[in-house]
C-alpha cells in the first residue's frame, strides 16, 4: 500500500505521524509528572489530536487505494469500449477483404485445401483427381475475392486500425487491465497488395485440364500457388473471426456492471 501511495500523501502521512509521536511523547511525560490531572478538557483534546495524527494518515492511504482502484476500473471499461469500437471497425474491414461474405471466403479456403491435398496425392502416386475441375475453382475465386487495388486500400485501413488497437493495448497493460490478452490474437494478413495480385495471376494461369499427364514441375508450381492462397485467404478468415470474437468480448466488458 505504501509504495502505491502518491508522493504528496506520503509526505503528509510522515508529517502527521511525526506530530503524533511528539504529542504522544508529551502526553506520556505529562502523565508521569501529573500535568494533566487538573486539565480534563486539555487532556481530551490532546488525546484526540494524538489519535487523529495516527488514524487520519491510515484513512488517507486506504481512501486513495480505493479511489485509485475505482479510477482504474473506470478507465479499463472506457478503454475496453474504445478497443471494442476499433475491433468492430476492423472486423468490417476484414469482411470487406472477404468481399462481404465470410462464409464464401471460408468455403474458398476449404476448396483450396482440398485441391492442394489432391495434388499431394497425385505427386505421390501419379493418380487421383489432381486439378481436374480447377477451372471451376478459378471462376469461383473471381467472385469471392476483392481485386488487388481494393485489397491494398483495405489493408492500409486495417493497418491504421491495428495501430490504434496497439495504442490502447499499451495503456491497458500499464493499468493492468485483465482483458488486454484478447488483443494479442489480432494479426493482419502478411501479404501486401502486390503479392496478393501476383497470387491471383498465378492462380488464373493454372491449366484446367487433367493432371495425370502433367509434368511434375507443373504439379509442384500449382501446389505452391495453392499453398500461397491457403495462407493468404486463411489470414483474412482468421482476422474476420478474431476481430468478431474480440469486439464482442470487449463490448461485454465495457457495458458490464
Amino acid at each position: 500500500m505504501w509504495r502505491s501511495t502518491a508522493q504528496v500523501v506520503r509526505r503528509a502521512v510522515v508529517s502527521m505521524w511525526a506530530v503524533g509521536m511528539l504529542l504522544a511523547t508529551a502526553g506520556w511525560f505529562g502523565d508521569r509528572h501529573g500535568y494533566w490531572s487538573d486539565k480534563p478538557f486539555t487532556t481530551n483534546l490532546v488525546s484526540s489530536l494524538t489519535g487523529a495524527m495516527f488514524g487520519i494518515p491510515v484513512a488517507l492511504m486506504v481512501i486513495q487505494r480505493i479511489s485509485g482502484r475505482q479510477a482504474t476500473h473506470a478507465e479499463s471499461r472506457f478503454l475496453a469500449g474504445q478497443a471494442a469500437a476499433v475491433a468492430e471497425a476492423l472486423h468490417g474491414t476484414a469482411v470487406a477483404m472477404a468481399k462481404g461474405d465470410e462464409r464464401r471466403s471460408r468455403e474458398l479456403e476449404e476448396e483450396l485445401r482440398k485441391a492442394s491435398a489432391a495434388l499431394r496425392d497425385l505427386a505421390r502416386h501419379r493418380q487421383g483427381p489432381g486439378w481436374t475441375g480447377m477451372s471451376g475453382l478459378v471462376n469461383r475465386y473471381e467472385l469471392y475475392l476483392v481485386d488487388p487495388d481494393q485489397y491494398g486500400v483495405l489493408l492500409d485501413r486495417a493497418a491504421r486500425q491495428v495501430a490504434r488497437l496497439n495504442v490502447i493495448r499499451v495503456r491497458a497493460q500499464e493499468i493492468g487491465a485483465p482483458w488486454v490478452e484478447h488483443l494479442e490474437d489480432i494479426r493482419l494478413p502478411d501479404t501486401d497488395a502486390a503479392r496478393f495480385g501476383a497470387w491471383r495471376a498465378d492462380l488464373s494461369a493454372i491449366p484446367p485440364g487433367s493432371t495425370r499427364s502433367a509434368a511434375e514441375s507443373q504439379v509442384a508450381r500449382t501446389r505452391a500457388v495453392l499453398a500461397a492462397g491457403i495462407h493468404e485467404i486463411g489470414d483474412i478468415n482468421k482476422l474476420v473471426v478474431d476481430t468478431f470474437l474480440t469486439a464482442g468480448t470487449l463490448r461485454t466488458i465495457a457495458e458490464g456492471p
